[in-house]
């Protein structure tokens, strides 16, 4: 049973951890620690450096191909962070009843009611270019 307070994986993925957005240098030096392909390893410890080289592949393929902090284990299959690491990287509020635990931005809204459409949903967004 939980504590009060306590948050379930679920309610942490959902509404604590936000895992959309980009991946920090800093994060992908932390995640190369939990790659044990030693290649992937060092190719995140390269996309994390400071390097003239680093930079440039981590523009290109983290900023350029807007690769987000869930998407790194789909590029290094190895890299497995434990969610004490996420938490540890990106979590923010372990009480839900915060109000700031809610506020990680969608990149959408529903904007109908299934009491009015209960068959429809209707989705407002806004297209941004990079």
């Amino acid at each position: 049973a939980l504590e009060e307070g306590e948050l379930t994986v679920r309610d942490a993925l959902t509404y604590a951890l936000d895992i959309q957005s980009l991946p920090k240098k800093r994060e992908l030096a932390m995640l190369a620690n939990c790659t044990s392909d030693k290649k992937e390893a060092n190719a995140l410890r390269l996309l994390a450096s400071k390097t003239p080289l680093g930079s440039k592949l981590y523009d290109a393929l983290i900023v350029g191909q807007h690769i987000s902090l869930h998407e790194i284990p789909e590029y290094f299959p190895t890299c497995q962070p434990t969610l004490d690491l996420l938490w540890e990287m990106r979590g923010k509020n372990t009480e839900l009843r915060d109000v700031n635990a809610a506020n990680t931005p969608r990149y959408y809204s529903v904007s109908s009611s299934p009491l009015v459409q209960p068959k429809t949903v209707q989705v407002c967004f806004a297209v941004v270019d990079y």
